[in-house]
Order: C-alpha cells, then sequence, then structure tokens
C-alpha cells in the first residue's frame, strides 16, 4: 500500500494493487511395457485456478490544457476462474542396450484470459557408452502459458484523461511465449 499523498504527488499516480491465486488439478501417468524394446507412456493433467485482481488507484485529473487537477480514486478489478488442460503420448525405443530414443506428442488448451492450445513435440536420444557415461541429445517445445493472476485485463478507459493514462492505448492480451529447448 502505497504512501497516497507522497506516491501521487511524485508520479501522479497511487496504485494500491490486490492480486490472489488459488489453483488445484490432477495429474495421470501411465507406462505400458510392449515387449523389450518399446515402453507407451501417457497421460492428462487438468488444473483450474481462480484469480483476483483489484486495483484502487489514487489519480490526478488532467484538464484540457492538460493540467492536473484534485486527486481521484479509479477501481478496477477482475476474476476469473481459468483451465488448463494437457494430455501426451511418448514411445521409448530401445534401439540397443545402450542407445534409447524417447519420440512424443503433448497437445495442451489454455481456457483463461485469452484461449490457446499447442501441439508439442519432443524428441531425445539418450546413449550409454559405458557404465557411469551417458550422453544426451534432443528437442521440445514447450507450451508456457502466463500465470493468469498477472495476465487479468486492465480497463484503460477508467484512466483516461488522468496522470496514469499510458502513451499508448492498445489494450492487446497477454500473449504466450514460444520457447523451444
Amino acid at each position: 500500500m502505497p504512501d497516497r499523498s507522497a506516491t501521487w504527488l511524485s508520479n501522479g499516480v497511487a496504485a494500491d494493487v490486490y492480486r490472489r491465486s488459488f489453483g488445484h488439478g490432477i495429474q495421470e501417468d501411465t507406462a505400458y511395457r510392449l515387449g523389450y524394446a518399446h515402453t507407451l507412456r501417457f497421460g492428462f493433467s487438468v488444473s483450474a485456478e481462480r484469480s483476483r485482481v483489484n486495483n484502487i488507484s489514487t489519480v490526478l485529473p488532467l484538464d484540457a490544457g492538460g493540467n492536473a487537477f484534485d486527486a481521484r480514486f479509479r477501481f478496477d478489478g477482475s476474476a476469473k476462474t481459468g483451465w488448463l488442460l494437457g494430455t501426451y503420448l511418448q514411445d521409448e525405443w530401445k534401439i540397443t542396450s545402450n542407445l534409447t530414443l524417447n519420440a512424443g506428442l503433448r497437445f495442451d488448451q489454455m481456457y483463461q484470459y485469452v484461449d490457446a492450445n499447442q501441439f508439442s513435440p519432443r524428441i531425445s536420444l539418450t546413449w550409454t557408452p559405458f557404465e557411469g557415461t551417458t550422453f544426451h541429445a534432443g528437442y521440445a517445445r514447450n507450451f508456457t502459458p502466463p500465470p493468469q493472476v498477472l495476465a487479468a485485463p486492465t480497463n484503460l478507459a477508467l484512466v483516461q484523461d488522468t496522470t496514469q493514462q499510458p502513451a499508448v492505448s492498445a489494450n492487446d492480451p497477454v500473449l504466450l511465449s514460444d520457447r523451444t529447448c
């Protein structure tokens, strides 16, 4: 909680932001051996998150000439229950006793402030030339949703013609990060 008078006098805004998030879910993983050489792995996960964001800001309204006057309070809040769903299938193939190939595909779906989904391929090779030494090489694409409590939308109309008005008025939704490793 800011010192309202000192903060808004020096910055033009004093915000008291409250963020809360509660999540829960379930995950299942299964492995099924198809003889010596192949092991199938599959599973799913489901999680729900309830988030709430409240922002009480003290801002200075601007007159037609751009001059600030008398402080005003602005309230912006949002609450949302979001869902993350995922499933995968993978084959572990023992090519030889010291060389293993893992290949699989994962699908993730997000229903939050932004709905998105992605198929993510994975492949890796593990070589153990002798006991105590192992080499790994692989590729995976990961689905990385933003934390829901941080992705809450902001109502820019509430701060129009105030000292908190942004220079750029675009209010685009938070996008996913597409990282590979």
